[in-house]
Parts: C-alpha cells; sequence; structure tokens
C-alpha cells in the first residue's frame, strides 16, 4: 500500500511539472520576482530585513494545506538576460521548509541570502527558482509557483577583512531592535555533543514594549540537520530600551566539521504581530580550532 502512495505521488508530481495545471491554483505570494542588488560575497542578507518585506504564501483555498519550499536552478529557457544559473542552491535558504497555513489565510517568511566570499563573485548576476508547493492528504500535489530570484553582486572589490565591519553594519536598525553577534572558538565538538550559548543579545531599539519571534538558518555548506538550533524562548517580549541575551543550544548529531571552517548562524527575528514588516538578524560565528 505504501508503495503504490508513493508511485501515485511520483506520477502526480510528474504531470504536473509536464502540464502545469492539473489542480486549480490553491497559493498566491507577494512577489512576483525577487530582485537583491549589490549584494556582498561572504555577508549574509535577509529578505525581511532588505527590503522590509518578508514572503508572503497565501492560502486561498477551502481546505488547509502543507506549504513547502524548495530551491531550483533554472535551465536556460528561464534565464533572464545577463543571468546566470546559480551555482549553489545553498546559497538561498527559507527561515523554514515548511509550514501548515490554514484555509483562506496566510504566513510570512523570511529568504537569507548568503553566497561565500570568493573574488570571483564580484559584479556577477545569477538568478534562482524559487519553488512552492501545496501538498494534501497523503502527499498529492495541489498547487505550485514558481517565483524568480534575481541576485547582483557588488563590482566594488573588497578584502576578506572588511567582511565582520560589513556584517555589523548591516545589523545595526535604529527602528526596532539590534542584535549584537559574538565569536566564539570550539576546541571540540563530538557526535551529539550540545553547545549551549548566550551570547547574544537583543536590544528594543523603539519607545514601545515589542513581542518578538526568533528563528535560525544554518549558513554555509555545513549540512543542515532538522533540529540543529533550538531557543529556549523563540517568542520574547522587550519593554522599550530593554535588553535580553538570547539562550540557544546548537546540536550536533552528524556533522563532519573541517578545523579552521566557521560554522555560521543567522540568527533571525520578527514582529511577532507583523511578521510582515521590518526585521533584524544577528550571526554567531563558531571557530573550530
Amino acid at each position: 500500500m505504501t508503495r503504490n502512495l508513493i508511485r501515485i505521488t511520483v506520477l502526480s508530481l510528474l504531470l504536473f511539472s509536464l502540464t502545469g495545471s492539473l489542480w486549480a491554483a490553491t497559493l498566491t505570494v507577494n512577489y512576483s520576482d525577487i530582485v537583491l542588488e549589490n549584494l556582498q560575497p561572504g555577508v549574509p542578507v535577509s529578505l525581511l530585513q532588505r527590503t522590509g518585506r518578508a514572503l508572503g504564501v497565501n492560502n486561498i483555498d477551502t481546505l488547509g494545506a502543507n506549504v513547502f519550499f524548495d530551491i531550483l536552478i533554472p535551465n536556460k529557457n528561464q534565464l533572464v538576460e545577463g543571468y546566470e544559473p546559480i551555482p549553489d542552491i545553498k546559497w538561498l535558504k527559507t527561515e523554514r521548509i515548511n509550514s501548515w497555513i490554514k484555509a483562506n489565510q496566510s504566513d510570512n517568511f523570511d529568504l537569507v541570502i548568503y553566497a561565500p566570499y570568493d573574488q570571483k563573485l564580484f559584479g556577477k548576476k545569477y538568478q534562482a527558482i524559487l519553488m512552492v508547493y501545496a501538498l494534501e492528504g497523503i502527499g498529492m500535489l495541489k498547487s505550485h509557483i514558481k517565483t524568480k530570484v534575481l541576485l547582483s553582486f557588488t563590482a566594488e572589490r573588497y578584502k576578506i577583512d572588511a567582511l565582520d565591519q560589513k556584517i555589523n553594519e548591516d545589523q545595526t536598525n535604529n527602528k526596532i531592535i539590534m542584535i549584537y553577534p559574538k565569536i566564539t572558538s570550539v576546541a571540540e565538538v563530538n557526535l551529539k555533543k550540545k553547545l549551549d550559548f548566550s551570547r547574544l543579545v537583543v536590544t528594543n531599539n523603539s519607545t514601545e514594549k515589542i513581542a518578538l519571534t526568533l528563528y535560525a538558518i544554518v549558513l554555509g555548506n555545513i549540512p543542515t540537520e532538522a533540529g540543529l538550533v533550538k531557543f529556549k524562548n523563540p517568542s520574547i517580549e522587550l519593554n522599550n530600551k530593554e535588553s535580553r541575551s538570547i539562550d540557544l543550544t546548537i546540536d550536533f548529531p552528524l556533522l563532519k566539521l573541517r578545523k579552521s571552517q566557521p560554522m555560521l548562524v543567522f540568527i533571525g527575528i520578527k514582529d511577532t504581530k507583523n511578521t510582515q514588516g521590518i526585521g533584524q538578524f544577528g550571526l554567531l560565528k563558531m571557530q573550530f580550532d
């Protein structure tokens, strides 16, 4: 029975990829194309922070749907003039890989772009495709949306030593909050070892009380495991001008980590009452000695 269900799902996906319109659309998004310019290699970028607008997904069906995200490399026929296919889909990561969205409701997601520091990337333009799928029941595909992601990197070259300064500048937000990163050094990381941190400080830089939601994304070419980063309190409230440290745990169940290769954890923050609005981020950089 299980094998038959798998076959049905695979055939459904294949037929849908060929016809593109087996079911009426049940999803809409608030971006026709996502365009990000003046990106800097080695510096993470949050769509929410850069544009002030998260990726909004609307379920316009009368039933709830399980929504999944995927990043694809475009073929030649899908490329916008002047853009090349993105070299690595790991450069783009959504805040969550899936979410249950109730009927006639919406959810907002951040999209993080991180290309490693490489002199060859300066002045380049790359394109990716963000796929949003809606599944129902046993995994049958209901609908999908295809959104172009167009990335342009700055032509102004800088040395890798200037990365920390650029990241600190990007993390300054005078409107709502600020997160200050810390660099921590780890001597040894063994299988199934957990590390606890209370080293990121969140400051409410507004004049009102605010409720915040935290999320984390592991950047770079390090394999991502489900539940890798966990917050003690993913939702916090801060009074005006109040600061608080973030307690989080990083679990290394199956990771093979290279010495001298830093691990970057992107810590994102959104306004709980307005997840579509301006966000902020911090960066935890862990150096394995």
